[in-house]
């Protein structure tokens, strides 16, 4: 309601007080935002902003303000030096006329792309535009101006709102106080009743024009200046000078649109995390199955480990009778013999089940953690006003920001494979990561894996803190270092390994690229864990 017609009528009676003032400096330094600094030649500055952002439209007069020092544009240098002669309301439009010695500044407050303010020559050509000059200069200032409807084919409501120029918000209220409906068309009503609603309106306009005191309301999820008082909405405060009730209305609905902007970011987190978790849940809730793949896999071992002739290699299935006496076709790698398969399979049925232990040990705090971010979730849908949301937003900002840290801290940047109990490997994705992963997020003591003589990622091994790795885990981590390498598809791959620490960057060497002060060599084939990445 700050570009309200009759809150530009309050205001153009403000604005008086600037005729005989001369212009000093015209600049901006925000956003679609014109300053206007006049001086007295004596001893008293004014300020004038005008905001053509949109839904944020106003003019309003303020007795302090400093420009920046940089970051600051001059605008309409040629009026500097100019005195305003008058100030006047081009009736009927949401267009405030200042007339300069030599020129005239119009200020549109028509709303959305059609705020602007204009340079305009005595002969009514626009010189300079502050919004998009390209597309006015050289116009004649009448061509922009809207062509209003005719009244007889509006609504009772467009009719109030925009013929009358009341706005939705007095419109709204002087239907409900009169009773009628809104939709009807004006044509559709008998003559008394149009004059009955004239004669209203005719009151109810004068209300407004001889108001004193201005009342701004939180209303419509955004704060509104009314030249009246607004029935059952609380009164956040009253204001003597209709530009200090426009400030004040202006600057608390840009922190208001910026706190929503933000609680925005955290709603959107809040739906993600919530996702993600459910995710973990069903996941986890899905272990039948990993459970009985682990099962699957013990009995392939059991009953491969029972046969006489264990040497027996270079086969790629075989086919054999259970306990039960069923019939039971077992995949097996040609490359090992019946005793090495079977091996094969109890590790992979170890690894199955230390993985299905540790996501079972973690559904308790995932259920607790889950339940945290809906609470939230449930209190951000039911904010209603601005402490609220602004008291919301500074509790959850923290917390959002710790979590976002926590993920950038671990992981999701990286490939990320769990090999073991509480043992879990690292790798880059691309040379400039492969750094960020070795010198940024690797400790020390970690273990650090690299296929040796070609091209590849880094991997880092990460165990329980004091812990060391065992033979088992270092090869499962030396495989998956061959498997992101450019030598994935050799039979045997040599990896180099060593603690993070023997490992540095040569001054100026290109990303990715380490030298090693010690290492050891493990020959692997390539293979990443049956399981998958994490």
């Amino acid at each position: 309601m700050l570009n309200n017609y009759y809150t530009l009528v309050h205001l153009v009676n403000e604005f008086q007080s600037l005729i005989g003032k001369i212009i000093i400096e015209v600049f901006t330094q925000s956003k679609d935002n014109l300053v206007i600094k006049l001086y007295d030649g004596e001893e008293r500055f004014q300020t004038l902003q005008f905001s053509c952002l949109t839904n944020l439209e106003a003019i309003f007069l303020r007795n302090h303000f400093e420009r920046y020092r940089s970051n600051s544009t001059d605008i309409f240098p040629q009026i500097i030096g100019e005195r305003v002669t008058d100030i006047s309301l081009v009736s009927p439009n949401r267009a405030i006329k200042m007339k300069l010695t030599k020129s005239e500044i119009y200020f549109f407050l028509f709303g959305g792309s059609k705020n602007n303010a204009y340079l305009v020559s005595q002969e009514g050509i626009i010189v300079q535009s502050f919004l998009r000059p390209k597309n006015y200069i050289n116009k004649s200032i009448s061509e922009l101006f809207p062509v209003h409807e005719e009244a007889s084919n509006l609504t009772v409501f467009d009719y109030i709102s925009k013929h009358k120029f009341l706005g939705k918000v007095y419109a709204e209220l002087v239907i409900k106080e009169l009773g009628i409906d809104g939709n009807l068309l004006l044509k559709q009503l008998d003559k008394k009743f149009l004059e009955n609603i004239e004669s209203y309106l005719n009151t109810f306009i004068t209300k407004l024009l001889n108001s004193n005191e201005y009342y701004v309301y939180f209303a419509r999820n955004k704060y509104l200046l009314s030249l009246i008082p607004l029935p059952e909405i609380e009164l956040i405060k009253s204001f003597r000078s209709i530009s200090e009730g426009v400030l004040f209305t202006f600057v608390n609905n840009i922190k208001h649109t910026q706190n929503l902007n933000e609680i925005k970011s955290i709603e959107s987190f809040l739906s993600k995390k919530i996702g993600f978790l459910k995710a973990k849940l069903e996941q986890i809730n899905r272990n039948e199955q990993m459970q009985k793949q682990s099962k699957l896999y013990k009995s392939y071992a059991d009953l491969l480990i029972s046969q006489s002739n264990l040497k027996t290699k270079g086969i790629s299935t075989i086919t054999l009778e259970d306990f039960d006496g069923k019939q039971v076709k077992i995949p097996l790698k040609p490359e090992y013999d019946l005793l090495e398969n079977a091996q094969n399979y109890y590790e992979k049925s170890k690894r199955l089940r230390e993985k299905l232990e540790t996501q079972i040990n973690r559904v308790d705090k995932i259920k607790t953690e889950l339940q945290q971010f809906e609470n939230a979730y449930r209190e951000l849908k039911s904010l209603k006003n601005p402490n609220e949301i602004s008291d919301f937003k500074k509790r959850y900002r923290e917390s959002m920001e710790e979590q976002k840290q926590k993920g950038r801290n671990v992981g999701d940047r990286f490939r990320k494979f769990q090999i073991g109990e509480d043992a879990f490997v690292y790798v880059g994705k691309n040379a400039s990561n492969n750094d960020e992963l070795t010198f940024g997020f690797a400790k020390p003591n970690d273990y650090w894996f690299h296929s040796r003589g070609v091209g590849g990622s880094h991997c880092v091994l990460k165990l329980s803190k004091g812990k060391m790795p065992s033979k088992e885990l270092i090869e499962r981590a030396a495989q998956i270092a061959a498997y992101f390498s450019k030598a994935r598809n050799s039979k045997f791959v040599p990896v180099s390994y060593t603690q993070r620490k023997y490992v540095r960057k040569p001054k100026g060497a290109p990303a990715g690229t380490v030298l090693l002060e010690r290492e050891e060599v493990i020959f692997v084939t390539p293979k990443i864990p049956d399981e998958g990445e994490e």
